[in-house]
């Protein structure tokens, strides 16, 4: 093969094992990291750096290609690597954002009702994001029963359950998905709007304010180039929340090391 496809977690376990590889290793020309932000996710970030570094003292004549919309600090990643790096604001198709406040919880249903309708009977489809499991299927049951084709996708669900409401919405049987972060990166969906429903996330230890960077990579699935003109984010946040005006200049967070925390040290 000239081109292998593999997680960070499978390029770490052969090179981890690289004596038995070494038949190929040596002829990696170029390495693709795509969502290159991953560097600072807690757990998957100090293995892609460890991964990284590693096949940098192997194979030291490769080059490494990263990508991603959510790169604040891209110049020190470059320096890091001893590159250079390129930056584009352009985007194929536009987003129009839009921000909802509310002062009661009690409130959220109806106003989601609302901007959901709006966007079907205006010939488009939706993504909810919500921040749980158990709130997906809710959201999903209360959608349904305001006359929406509605579904929900998280990682409760088996691969196969997922593929088959992917494609459902997709094909157009499906108007409005709701999900965990499990649609955040990597695919492809019809959707000319995307709702932030819940603007806090669990980040493995306790519930805080969603990131930056999390809302961008949410953000990015509306508005699919062929299919729409614009795309429109909506993001959901109690009156009393302050730091809001953050997500809508798109401050990402900067990639930090995490070799040196937890059990990485």
């Amino acid at each position: 093969a000239q081109i292998l496809i593999m997680t960070p977690e499978r390029l770490d376990a052969c090179l981890r094992n690289w004596r038995n590889h070494w038949s190929w290793i040596p002829d990696i020309d170029l390495l693709v990291v795509d969502e290159f932000h991953l560097l600072g996710e807690p757990q998957r970030g100090p293995r892609l750096e460890g991964t990284l570094t590693r096949l940098l003292r192997i194979n030291p004549f490769f080059r490494i290609l990263g990508l991603s919309a959510t790169l604040s600090n891209i110049g020190e990643l470059s320096d890091w690597l001893q590159g250079v790096h390129y930056r584009s604001t352009w985007r194929q198709v536009p987003l129009q954002k839009e921000v909802v406040r509310f002062s009661r919880l009690q409130d959220k249903l109806s106003l989601l009702v609302e901007k959901v309708r709006r966007c079907v009977d205006e010939g488009g489809k939706s993504i909810v994001f919500v921040n749980s499991r158990s709130r997906a299927q809710e959201i999903d049951q209360i959608l349904q029963e305001n006359d929406f084709r509605s579904h929900h996708h998280h990682a409760g669900l088996s691969w196969e359950e997922r593929q088959q409401v992917e494609e459902s919405f997709r094909h157009g049987d499906t108007q409005v998905l709701v999900c965990t972060s499990t649609i955040e990166m990597g695919l492809n969906l019809p959707a000319r709007q995307v709702i932030i429903y819940d603007c806090y996330s669990f980040n493995g230890n306790r519930f805080g304010p969603l990131s930056v960077t999390s809302f961008v990579q949410r953000a990015g699935r509306a508005g699919r180039p062929g299919l729409d003109k614009q795309g429109q984010v909506v993001l959901f946040a109690p009156r009393w929340m302050k730091g809001v005006e953050l997500y809508q200049v798109e401050n990402c967070e900067p990639i930090i090391s995490g070799l040196n925390t937890g059990k990485y040290l």
